[in-house]
């Protein structure tokens, strides 16, 4: 994973590669801290439109995740977000057996998805959920009208280890204002080489490289602030 910091008229490339057992070590002491009752949680809707929803984003309203539409004269949509409880003896084990491939890293190309509630009237938003996809959807009942889809053993992340996924993949732009002071020492962080950003704007002018020079800059400007975050 490459991350890079804006120095005067050049661009500083640093890769960062995971101390892979300190990152163990250290989702297994977060995890321990958790209720298994409470971390799993469930997804089930009629909607296609909510699946795709869930499966693309990277943050949700809970209104597109949790309602009904249904009525007394016609069947409409509705999806349900709920914890899974104190499930039977098979599906703790499968849930313990999630548990110790997230520790070790199976997840590691996952992106979570956070879950939140906006409050128009005053204009609040609160964090709910950060949810990370463990199985893929299944249908859990067919009908005529359409099937039903649900996903289980979603796991809610606590806020260290969402911090953490996104951290992994280089969602520098949703970390600038969070304390990642911890998260990032679990990354050995070398210097890899220097770019003119002269020579990035003739790259992009001639072709050789797509995108443009002020998403290059920008990007590097996000890696600054997420590199002054090490601890000193």
């Amino acid at each position: 994973m490459l991350i890079y910091d804006k120095n005067g008229n050049n661009i500083d490339i640093y890769t960062m590669n995971p101390k892979l057992e300190e990152l163990k070590r250290y989702r297994k002491n977060v995890m321990k801290r958790q209720k298994i009752e409470e971390m799993f949680y469930s997804l089930k809707t009629n909607c296609p439109n909510t699946l795709i929803k869930f499966n693309t984003s990277e943050d949700v309203d809970i209104k597109f995740l949790d309602y009904d539409n249904d009525t007394v004269i016609e069947t409409g949509y509705w999806s349900r977000l709920c914890p899974m409880g104190d499930v039977g003896p098979y599906d703790k084990e499968i849930q313990q057996k999630i548990i110790e491939n997230y520790i070790e890293g199976v997840y590691d190309s996952v992106k979570p998805v956070r879950v939140f509630d906006h409050n128009w009237e005053d204009d609040i938003t609160t964090d709910l959920n950060r949810l990370l996809k463990t199985e893929p959807e299944k249908i859990a009942f067919i009908h005529s009208r359409g099937n039903t889809w649900e996903i289980n053993n979603l796991i809610n992340l606590p806020k260290s280890l969402y911090l953490l996924q996104l951290l992994q993949h280089g969602q520098y732009g949703r970390l600038l204002f969070e304390d990642i002071t911890r998260q990032l020492s679990l990354f050995d962080i070398e210097y890899l080489k220097k770019v003119k950003i002269m020579d990035i704007k003739n790259a992009i002018e001639t072709g050789l490289v797509s995108g443009t020079l002020y998403d290059a800059v920008s990007r590097a400007e996000r890696g600054s602030i997420i590199l002054q975050k090490r601890k000193k």
